[in-house]
């Protein structure tokens, strides 16, 4: 018969790998892959429902040791693709659900500090908070974007995505502030001839970012240049969508509003 002390260290032990975050279950990073690939399917669609059904399933994800870092990651980024390309854009949530996506990337970053896409998507996220309120919300996040950028920066200074978002934050911030659009598209530019050619090895790396920068570079054309470029801005489009011709918000945007008057 076991003595107490022996009984004691076992329902320890039982106890310890029972606790929330720690568990692993063998079948969990097959579970994270499947719910990426449906958030990346449903994110370029903008299959609102199948987006948020794919969170719901990242956020259960977050209590496996093994899957927590990467699922906190791409909770965010279903967040995130609810508004970045909506269509159409709905305000009335936009702020609760960029509020979350910061939040979920805070959590992976708490879990792994070195975690480069986290900080330059938590840019992101902060990013477009702040658009919803610069005068308020620029003063809070700011600041926070900007480290979150420069840190992702310094992590890993090949990333395409860091580059690309590092390239329109030199665009859209005014000369005075230490940017500019000349340098910005230059950038943008050599961001997008520098993402890979091949899919990552391992499937749980981010691969969003090409057809995305393609597209805002379209925007950009066609919002920022006085007067517009719709040919540019049509050159643009069509490269999203050669990178992803199910990507919906260049076709039924982006690309009619190219087309002459």
């Amino acid at each position: 018969m076991k003595s107490n002390a022996a009984i004691v260290t076992i329902l320890a032990a039982v106890l310890t790998l029972s606790a929330p975050g720690l568990i692993a279950a063998p079948d969990a990073r097959k579970e994270l892959i499947d719910a990426k690939l449906a958030l990346e399917k449903a994110a370029y669609v903008f299959d609102r429902a199948a987006i948020l059904a794919a969170r719901e399933k990242l956020r259960t994800l977050t209590a496996d040791a093994t899957a927590a870092k990467w699922a906190h990651y791409y909770a965010a980024l279903a967040g995130w693709q609810l508004h970045a390309f909506a269509v159409p854009r709905d305000r009335s949530t936009m702020g609760r659900d960029l509020q979350d996506c910061a939040a979920s990337l805070r959590n992976a970053i708490a879990l792994d500090s070195k975690f480069a896409e986290a900080h330059a998507l938590l840019h992101r996220c902060l990013g477009e908070q702040i658009e919803l309120d610069p005068r308020v919300l620029g003063q809070t996040l700011g600041p926070e974007s900007s480290a979150a950028l420069e840190t992702a920066a310094k992590l890993d200074p090949t990333n395409p995505r860091v580059a690309i978002l590092q390239a329109m934050a030199t665009f859209y911030t005014p000369e005075a502030y230490g940017g500019s659009r000349t340098r910005g598209l230059a950038a943008w530019e050599r961001a997008l001839a520098n993402f890979p050619g091949t899919a990552p090895a391992d499937p749980l790396a981010p691969t969003w970012g090409l057809a995305e920068g393609w597209a805002w570079l379209g925007q950009m054309y066609m919002q920022m240049m006085r007067p517009p470029q719709p040919e540019k801005a049509r050159a643009a489009y069509e490269k999203a969508l050669a990178t992803r011709p199910d990507f919906r918000w260049p076709k039924e945007v982006g690309l009619p509003a190219t087309a002459s008057p």
